[in-house]
């Protein structure tokens, strides 16, 4: 099927090549038993890409129990899963893109993007009624509004910017990272990576109806902010870097044990401390500073008369050059 569709004229003119199929396409309550019977047919997990799911019925982490159960088992190593349909909206709607993304989606799509102001286009029978006429649902709202009569006017609602804290900051590719989920009554989250540069991204929902304190604490370090009453709000920080193992000195040596100076001159000595892979620094001193002194190894004469150079590891080794002013 896929090199069927790979090999379609319309797909090759805008270059799409990459082409990805995605099975089942409905919702949670009846995914479990749909992709155990796929599984139990050889070799058919291995010729999709991902399992599709809706948000209309059953609990959101059946995504993540089938990725786990059944996905990337065989030869294929990066089978998905993902959210293809359901429009949600506020906050209440945004603390479901987090279980969504809580439970490995790679996507959220928007069933319906764009309604005119007085939606009069896509109504949805919900039914007939006695009269012999037809009955139609109040949609919900959606990410934008066409002025009703006009072919280029239209408006942003909220959820098109709620769907952005999102979407501009969390990017293809990203890789999930495991947080304190919180609650629905407080403060939810999700936290992404950005595997090239390490940089973190969370994504904070806070749906009550007050101003709600967070912190985040990574490694060492912790930032603390607050989110107004029915807000989202994105913050993008730095990589923290991993503390390195402490690796000791075992030696340090010079390139001079002895040095002969004239007044008012310098040279600069070399310590090498081994392994190579220490982790200790070098500090230097002098003996007698008002005949030499020295500064990262530069050794600069003052007077006459002589003086000994110390270089000391942070793990206490030492060595020494001896300097003569003349």
């Amino acid at each position: 099927m896929k090199e069927l569709i790979q090999g379609s004229e319309i797909l090759k003119k805008n270059n799409i090549t990459d082409v990805k199929l995605w099975a089942f396409d409905h919702n949670c309550s009846i995914a479990e038993n749909y992709v155990k019977a796929i599984a139990s047919v050889p070799g058919a997990m291995d010729a999709i890409d991902g399992i599709a799911f809706h948000d209309y019925g059953g609990d959101l982490a059946t995504m993540q129990k089938i990725l786990d159960t059944y996905q990337n088992q065989g030869e294929k190593k990066d089978q998905t899963v993902n959210l293809t349909e359901r429009s949600v909206w506020g906050t209440k709607g945004a603390n479901s893109m987090v279980t969504y993304l809580r439970n490995s989606a790679i996507s959220y799509n928007a069933w319906v993007t764009m309604l005119d102001s007085d939606v009069n286009y896509h109504q949805w029978s919900t039914g007939g009624n006695d009269d012999g006429t037809t009955q139609y649902g109040t949609s919900d709202p959606t990410m934008f509004a066409r002025l009703a009569g006009s072919d280029t006017e239209y408006w942003a609602a909220p959820e098109f910017y709620i769907t952005g804290q999102f979407s501009r900051f969390i990017r293809p590719g990203y890789v999930r990272v495991a947080s304190d989920e919180g609650t629905t009554a407080t403060i939810r989250n999700v936290v992404f990576q950005n595997p090239e540069t390490k940089e973190l991204v969370a994504v904070v929902v806070n749906a009550s109806k007050k101003k709600q304190n967070f912190k985040f604490v990574i490694g060492d370090e912790q930032f603390i902010g607050a989110v107004p009453a029915g807000n989202v709000a994105t913050y993008v920080w730095g990589a923290v870097e991993e503390e390195k193992p402490k690796v000791s000195s075992t030696k340090v040596t010079l390139n001079r044990s002895k040095v002969c100076l004239v007044k008012g001159k310098s040279v600069k000595i070399k310590g090498v401390m081994a392994p190579a892979s220490t982790t200790d620094k070098l500090t230097w001193s002098s003996s007698k500073k008002s005949v030499a002194t020295v500064s990262n190894g530069k050794i600069t004469a003052k007077k006459v008369g002589t003086a000994t150079i110390t270089a000391t590891t942070s793990s206490g080794k030492k060595i020494t050059c001896k300097v003569t002013v003349k």
